[in-house]
């Protein structure tokens, strides 16, 4: 057996907020924030008419302020404001200690936005035409990679996707690489 992890910092995310009560509370209340998928797209498409948790709106300008998003998706920036918020909610990192210091990012896919616009953008142009600029997002770890460059944390880095257990997975992850030695 193991010694215990403490944890010291969170940052969540989600359609139910931002902190973990507000997540456990939508626990209790499953369908709390369920609600019909919203109507067809500017472009005549729709989303599949089936339930679903919905992200209410985000504009990651608030938390991070209105200097180096250009360009930023909407997944890494909801990864940059989780980030800071478990940073904030934990004691100040030395500098040594952010070299050590890693982030594990749960996610569905990563950026399916980012990664659906460059597909798109090879159907709709010639293949070398595409923008090089679109292809970092696209790749399921740019949220990840970013916010620990953002944060300068140095440790370990990666996204686990495992569909709804993405979160407790990342988790069982992160505790694996503390026990390990590597963060």
């Amino acid at each position: 057996l193991s010694a215990p992890l403490a944890v010291h910092g969170v940052g969540l995310v989600s359609p139910h907020g931002r902190n973990l009560n507000a997540l456990s509370s939508a626990g209790v209340a499953a369908t709390s924030r369920l609600r019909p998928a919203p109507a067809p797209t500017e472009d005549g498409q729709s989303w599949p008419a089936s339930p679903a948790y919905w992200m209410d709106a985000f504009d990651g300008h608030e938390r991070l302020g209105p200097k180096g998003l250009l360009g930023v998706d909407r997944m890494t920036q909801l990864t940059l404001v989780a980030c800071l918020d478990a940073l904030e909610t934990s004691p100040p990192l030395e500098d040594e200690q952010r070299r050590e210091t890693g982030l594990v990012l749960g996610s569905r896919a990563g950026s399916m936005a980012s990664f659906c616009e460059l597909v798109r953008s090879t159907y709709t142009g010639l293949p070398h035409m595409v923008s090089p600029l679109k292809f970092p997002s696209a790749v399921m770890n740019c949220p990840a990679g970013q916010a620990a460059i953002w944060h300068k944390l140095s440790g370990v880095n990666c996204t686990i996707c495992a569909g709804d257990l993405s979160g407790l997975a990342a988790l069982d992850y992160a505790a694996r690489m503390l026990r390990l030695g590597h963060a």
